[in-house]
């Protein structure tokens, strides 16, 4: 007998429609992320590699099983926190396996994070040690002075290039909390008792930041399950397997979800090698793609970055067989326009969208091996619930309605650290009775499993039509549609305090290649902004048009969009700028 449709997502699951049993009710082994990966790659011969130190993934478990040593030396157990500040480099993968091997959790803090940031998560995370790179002795004495610590690890450039130099440690390990890293590793020969491996699925893995576009950054607690049952949605929803040939480019720094669950491990899961990016930049983006990547985790900036850089644009681009997109939204002319650059270069692919949060470990759609839908984010997982629910009242909406996107499944974690008001507000008891995640993006699920993003809540912004009324601009919603514009490459909006109208969007440009930037071009895009344009979606030519209060008010144009140090366009310095009419200072 055939199921009746009620036209709700929690209910009918149209995502899943044809999917075996075993997909759609997936079990979720009780197994750690260190052991799991140990057992995905016996015998696996691939690499984990940066552009100056390569190694074998079995030297690499090796390196994490004296590392589990040198932590147990210094009284590492169970429940406790690491805080590291380190680039995306090997030892820093190492540090993290290892510490997961002994059920320690890790809290890696942005390689770029300031003094300040570094001793409130110390002290918050009640750290007995702390691991950074290359810190300068004023760093280091304001840590000691700060902190209660009892080791400091402090990991010299000269590790870049080597994964550890037995030779350098000579001296006497004492009571002197200050180590290098070549010292911690020695420590393990100190250890003589037996090492307690962890086998709790259900602990505490990391401790990862939200982007932290509202403000101060919330800290999301996920544990193995949620890490192991990502993996396991993503392979099933994307219809992929294990495989031991291919080479992953991690981009993301590891203190986003998006960095270490999803593009470091998944890509060790898979058994792949893997191509770390601890410091990649507009400039050396070409070195890197030199290494033939064959599965490219990007992000927007790094992409846009990409289609720039004239030497890529000279290379042979076959090589790639998947290029992903993740981390912050891309609107559909960027897209089309990545990818048209790449299939001129050889690469047989299209850009595959995905989304996740750090509340649901980075997971949420996936595109791939899906057909090409640039206007959305890709299909809901199978396994997992995803729904749109009405802003106030949390209650589900059916197909196609918009509301604030909210998830189901095991990849959700378990709240956040230290926050049980933000916890309490967010995860709520779904509509099939089981807990689900809340978001602060508005979005909609379509009846055949997409799902598209019109922009986080708390990033729009109320302003007062010309005419009279208050209105919620959506901030997204306007970048897509200016970004149909043909000399428009990538653009940006931001609110700009105005007398009249409390807020005014201001928008920031980026022009394609051969477009000269004139006063003129200025006029001519703020007068499309008046005009209704057709516009191609589900292969059918739509009109669009934007609502009066939410024309921008002022163009400025840029030759690059400036970047937060994880890869995201920084709305907040925009915000200020375009509030204190300064001239924005882009890192190239």
């Amino acid at each position: 007998m055939a199921k009746i449709k009620t036209g709700y997502p929690s209910k009918d699951r149209n995502h899943e429609e044809g999917e075996s049993l075993l997909a759609r009710k997936t079990i979720i082994p009780y197994i750690t992320i260190y052991n799991l990966a140990r057992l995905l790659n016996m015998k696996n011969k691939s690499k984990i590699e940066t552009l100056s130190l390569e190694i074998g993934v079995q030297e690499l478990f090796q390196h994490a099983k004296i590392l589990s040593k040198s932590l147990s030396e210094l009284g590492y157990k169970k429940g406790d926190i690491l805080t590291t500040c380190m680039p995306n480099n090997i030892q820093h993968l190492a540090v993290i396996l290892a510490a997961n091997r002994i059920g320690v959790a890790v809290a890696p803090l942005n390689d770029k994070s300031s003094v300040p940031e570094i001793t409130k998560y110390i002290n918050d995370f009640e750290s007995k040690a702390f691991m950074g790179y290359n810190l300068s002795e004023d760093t280091i004495n304001s840590i000691k002075k700060e902190c209660n610590i009892e080791a400091l690890i402090n990991m010299p450039t000269e590790n870049n290039s080597i994964l550890w130099n037995p030779e350098s440690s000579q001296r006497v390990l004492g009571w002197d909390p200050i180590i290098s890293y070549d010292d911690f590793v020695r420590l393990s020969d100190y250890y003589k008792g037996r090492v307690i491996i962890s086998f709790d699925g259900n602990k505490v893995a990391f401790y990862q930041f939200t982007s932290g576009t509202t403000g101060e950054p919330k800290i999301v607690e996920i544990t193995d399950k949620n890490v192991v049952a990502s993996a396991i949605y993503m392979m099933n929803g994307a219809k992929t397997t294990i495989e031991s040939d291919g080479k992953c480019l991690v981009i993301v720094h590891f203190s986003y979800p998006y960095g270490l669950p999803v593009s470091a491990l998944m890509s060790l899961f898979s058994r792949r090698s893997i191509l770390l990016a601890p410091d990649i930049t507009a400039k050396n983006i070409s070195d890197y793609m030199e290494r033939r990547p064959t599965i490219i985790y990007g992000t927007p900036p790094f992409l846009y970055a990409l289609c720039k850089d004239e030497k890529v644009a000279k290379m042979d681009l076959s090589f790639i067989d998947l290029l992903l997109s993740g981390g912050g939204p891309i609107s559909v002319a960027a897209s089309d326009e990545i990818t048209d650059f790449v299939r001129s270069c050889g690469a047989k692919v299209f850009l595959r969208d995905g989304s996740g949060t750090a509340e649901t470990s980075a997971t949420g759609t996936t595109a791939v091996n899906r057909p090409y839908r640039p206007d959305t984010v890709g299909w809901t997982l199978t396994g997992t619930i995803i729904t749109a629910v009405d802003p106030l009242t949390f209650e589900e909406l059916p197909y196609g309605e918009r509301g604030l996107l909210a998830y189901i499944g095991k990849h959700v974690v378990s709240g956040y650290y230290n926050n049980p008001q933000e916890t309490k507000k967010h995860f709520v008891k779904g509509p099939n009775g089981k807990r689900m995640f809340v978001s602060d993006t508005y979005g909609r699920v379509n009846s055949d499993g997409t799902v598209e993003m019109y922009g986080r809540a708390t990033r729009d912004f109320i302003t007062f039509d010309e005419q009279g009324g208050s209105y919620k601009c959506e901030i997204f919603k306007v970048e897509n549609f200016v970004s149909e514009f043909e000399e428009v490459l990538y653009c940006a909006l931001v609110p700009k305090k105005d007398e009249l109208r409390e807020n005014v969007g201001k928008l920031y440009v980026v022009l394609k290649r051969g477009i000269d930037a004139t006063e003129e071009l200025k006029d001519r895009l703020l007068a499309k902004c008046h005009q209704r344009i057709k516009v191609i979606r589900n292969g059918k030519e739509v009109e669009q048009q934007l609502r009066s209060y939410e024309i921008p008010t002022e163009i400025e144009f840029l030759d690059s969009l400036p970047l937060t140090v994880a890869s995201k366009i920084d709305y907040k310095l925009l915000e200020e700028l375009a509030n204190s009419n300064e001239k924005p200072r882009i890192r190239k």
